[in-house]
């Protein structure tokens, strides 16, 4: 396992990146409902070479994001970012928004598009479950996988947050029940495909991953986890009677430890933990996705 990296190897990157090739909008019907991707590709792609196949996070349209990474991929790569069902231009199949039925879409999309594996899957947040379904439905298919800032809960073995993250600090029930409080209802305007997955990812989570928790272990392939370590982007400013931002460090700690633990435990596993990112690494460092991107490619 690696957990670092150099300017030098950055600047390696970003000089055998070059301008992306010019997104092509496809539609594609997967089960008699409509999905949206954006396909580029060079004019002669190499066959040898994986597809970089990026999922965003939770009610993201997948074709709206990872915009400052795409132009940073190595030349002659295709790439595809995709509209889960409900987003974007793609329609509401009215399933389940869960990682194995997303997987099966995303799947049949790429089928229907004629976009052949093997595939790079990058997914962030909650794409890296998502990411990480695919894998274990479809693993003859997937040459590398890059987490970026991911929620660890199909990581872990165990998720106790009242002994992992409130007793560490000196807090207990009381707190987490002052936290639990300020939770609200989703806003009634929200679209439903959004409230669904946001619901489907709290039962996830309840559930303790079980469906993910239950999948064969990954291949041996390459592997990179990108783990932001700043609190920028949490809430550390909620109005309890305890310090916020103390919790959320010790959040951030505990999620990262599993993280990297998971790396650790992979054949080929890559941590990487930066300072400079909270939550969305792809938009403050485009070019660290880019780079894990590229190790992925080497190592295959």
């Amino acid at each position: 396992m690696w957990t670092g990296m150099s300017t030098k190897s950055i600047a390696l990157v970003l000089l055998l990146a070059g301008p992306s090739a010019q997104a092509k909008e496809v539609t594609v019907q997967v089960n008699g409902h409509t999905v949206r991707l954006d396909v580029a590709a060079p004019a002669r792609p190499s066959v040898a070479d994986p597809t970089i196949v990026f999922e965003s996070g939770l009610g993201t349209p997948g074709t709206g994001d990872f915009a400052q990474v795409l132009p940073l991929v190595p030349k002659g790569l295709r790439t595809v970012r995709y509209d889960r069902p409900g987003l974007g231009g793609s329609a509401d199949d009215g399933e389940s928004p869960t990682p194995r039925h997303i997987a099966t879409v995303l799947h049949d999309a790429l089928a229907a598009a004629g976009v052949r594996p093997p595939y790079v899957l990058v997914g962030h947040s909650l794409g890296g479950t998502r990411i990480r379904m695919f894998a274990g439905v479809y693993p003859d298919e997937v040459a590398g996988l890059v987490f970026v800032d991911p929620t660890p809960d199909f990581t872990q073995t165990s998720a106790d947050d009242l002994t992992d993250i409130f007793a560490p600090i000196g807090l207990g029930q009381k707190e987490r029940d002052e936290m639990r409080a300020l939770e609200k209802p989703p806003n009634p305007a929200t679209p439903r495909p959004i409230v669904a997955e946001s619901a489907m990812a709290s039962a996830m989570a309840a559930a303790g991953f079980r469906e993910v928790q239950a999948l064969p272990p990954l291949r041996d392939i390459p592997v990179v986890v990108l783990a932001g370590d700043s609190d920028r982007e949490w809430p550390t400013s909620m109005p309890v009677s305890f310090d916020m931002h103390r919790w959320v460090r010790q959040w951030l700690n505990v999620r990262n430890a599993s993280l990297r633990r998971f790396a650790a435990g992979l054949a080929r596993g890559t941590f990487v933990e930066t300072t400079k990112s909270s939550h969305q690494i792809q938009s403050s460092e485009p070019g660290l996705i880019a780079w894990a991107i590229e190790r992925v490619l080497r190592q295959r």
